[in-house]
């Protein structure tokens, strides 16, 4: 993610900075990845503001393309605070390595998201806190959720979104 007002890194680590308080004993690691003028911001919100250490929420400052797929695939969850996306490549990603999403309700969120099924369209830092705790806590939700990643991550491969392209522009060829 860039590192911008608009993608709301800091509601992220305050959903964190909540499941450490209400979650005591469920062990997480926090990884925000991107680049952009709001780093060191961010950083002292997580550091000094919400006390975390360096171990618990890591800062991986644009990471080559070549390394994003590892790092979906070393994740556990993908969490998503943007609500200004409009297509939102990042979400299609992450279900494609089986990534369960907790995501703000925004606009694309719920064309790409099936809440309950592939991840959980959340409202606030609250909510985001403990879409967190039960992904994390329960196997049995959390593999089928995951395995729902997976399945709609289909509908956004070269095969199929050629096709949805093709479709458009016969319907809209055919308008006229």
């Amino acid at each position: 993610s860039r590192f911008t007002p608009e993608k709301r890194v800091h509601l992220l680590i305050d959903a964190l900075a909540l499941l450490r308080k209400q979650y005591p004993l469920l062990s997480w690691r926090m990884r925000i990845v991107g680049y952009g003028y709001l780093e060191s911001e961010l950083k002292r919100h997580a550091y000094d503001l919400c006390g975390f250490s360096p171990d618990h929420v890591v800062f991986i400052t644009q990471p080559p393309r070549t390394e994003l797929r590892t790092l979906y695939e070393q994740s556990h969850l993908f969490l998503f605070a943007s609500q200004s996306e409009t297509q939102g490549l990042v979400l299609a990603e992450a279900l494609a390595c089986g990534l369960p999403v907790i995501a703000l309700r925004g606009p694309a969120i719920e064309d790409t998201v099936a809440h309950g099924v592939s991840g959980i369209v959340i409202n606030s830092p609250q909510e985001l806190s403990d879409a967190i705790a039960q992904l994390g806590t329960d196997t049995a939700c959390y593999a089928r959720f995951s395995a729902a990643a997976l399945s709609a991550a289909t509908r956004y491969g070269r095969a199929q979104h050629g096709k949805s392209l093709i479709d458009l522009y016969n319907n809209v060829t055919n308008f006229s």
